[in-house]
């Protein structure tokens, strides 16, 4: 490990707490968690609905709450589903296929544009990411959702895919 910053990751500085923070570098997908945050940091995901079908978009809406007793501030890359780690399961625990472009940034080392977030004690921060542009999801079935902020792991979804309706 470098200085406690992974290549390809978005950096992220809790400048009140000092603490370094690289976001998508949590314990998704079976990756070590490389960093120390604060305690009081949460992540939570939700769908708009317990169903999705194959093939097809599917939004996960994203909630990072700063329970912590300061403020944090961190770096927001513009491509979401960079900035968090997400794992889909199928439920025999097999890891749904990455889709071409979740591979290319899992081994690219650009940074990209992005943002600065302050979040004050007891504040959010909210954004959504269409997972289908991680993951190709082609089977029908019951699949596990989480994501990951650094070492912060979100609450599992349970979803059931089903075949697209006929256009």
């Amino acid at each position: 490990m470098r200085s406690g910053i992974s290549r390809g990751r978005v950096a992220v500085l809790l400048a009140c707490t000092g603490v370094f923070v690289s976001t998508a570098a949590g314990q998704c997908r079976d990756k070590p968690a490389v960093h120390l945050l604060p305690t009081g940091i949460k992540l939570t995901i939700r769908t708009e609905r317990m169903y999705a079908e194959t093939t097809r978009p599917l939004t996960v809406f994203i909630e990072l709450t700063n329970g912590s007793s300061g403020p944090i501030r961190f770096w927001e890359g513009l491509v979401v589903e960079r900035n968090y780690a997400f794992c889909i399961k199928d439920d025999h625990g097999k890891e749904a296929p990455l889709t071409e472009r979740a591979r290319k940034f899992m081994t690219s080392e650009i940074g990209g544009s992005g943002v600065e977030i302050s979040l004050a004690p007891g504040g959010s921060y909210r954004t959504k990411a269409d997972v289908s542009k991680v993951y190709e999801i082609t089977i029908p079935g019951k699949y596990m959702i989480e994501a990951c902020w650094g070492m912060i792991c979100s609450n599992r979804i349970d979803i059931a895919f089903i075949p697209p309706a006929m256009q």
